[in-house]
């Protein structure tokens, strides 16, 4: 892969979604004849082992409310979508082109935006809300089907997702009985382990479904690496002169 993996910096929960993602991958294809099973199967412990210590998660006061508002937000994207689409046949040239031009920004980020893992999800919604607001044609064309309102919801919806969403993780990190931190280490190595076994089969019997495995697992990566956080950085500080 061209990219590298900063498993490392991922949090909890979007390292654990990452691996369930690699894992999905990998189980479209046939393991067992690609000789992939053993080294899933090894992935697939460590996301079982990590999910059980995580497992709090569902206790926490806040995940009725996570789930609640990621389905508040994916209605009104959907809704957003169902007037866009409804207009696309509509019986004028111009709100015919603007429910096009709608769907066009929402398919710029793929047809199953919702079943994108949350993190995932969160990033995807907050760039297109920033399409919505900020590019001309786009945000005239919400205009004239009366769809400000809803694009105001979804932001919202999505904004107070994400500040609840960070809260439970914090929530979890403070617990000193969650020690995933062990977990992620064997992890790692076997997340390294499947891919470089996947490029070593690919080097020795190239196969058109490694290279789509390796091709999807480079995009996967790429996805995850720019959710990482970008660290503030630290102010300078200021020099005081020496007393004699």
């Amino acid at each position: 892969m061209k990219t590298i993996p900063k498993l490392i910096n991922y949090r909890n929960v979007a390292f654990i979604a990452f691996l369930k993602d690699t894992r999905s991958i990998v189980s479209k294809f046939n393991a067992k004849t690609l000789k992939l099973d053993g080294s899933l199967a090894k992935v697939s412990a460590d996301i079982a082992a990590m999910d059980e210590v995580f497992g709090t998660a569902k206790g926490s006061a806040s995940t009725e409310t996570i789930e609640t508002l990621d389905a508040r937000r994916d209605a009104a994207l959907a809704g957003i979508s169902m007037v866009a689409d409804a207009y696309t046949r509509y019986f004028e040239p111009t709100p015919q082109e603007a429910g096009k031009l709608i769907q066009n920004t929402i398919g710029n980020y793929g047809r199953r935006i919702h079943s994108l893992n949350y993190l995932a999800e969160t990033e995807v919604i907050r760039s297109l809300v920033n399409d919505f607001e900020t590019k001309t044609d786009v945000a005239n064309a919400l205009g004239l089907l009366n769809l400000n309102d809803w694009v105001a919801e979804l932001k919202a919806a999505n904004e107070e997702f994400n500040t609840v969403f960070l809260s439970r993780n914090t929530e979890l990190a403070e617990q000193p009985d969650l020690n995933i931190q062990n977990l992620r280490i064997p992890a790692y190595q076997n997340f390294d382990a499947l891919v470089a076994l996947v490029n070593a089969y690919n080097t020795i019997t190239p196969n058109a479904d490694y290279k789509k495995i390796l091709d999807e697992i480079e995009e996967l990566v790429v996805k995850y690496n720019a959710t990482i956080p970008t660290p503030k950085p630290r102010p300078k500080k200021t020099e005081t002169p020496e007393t004699k």
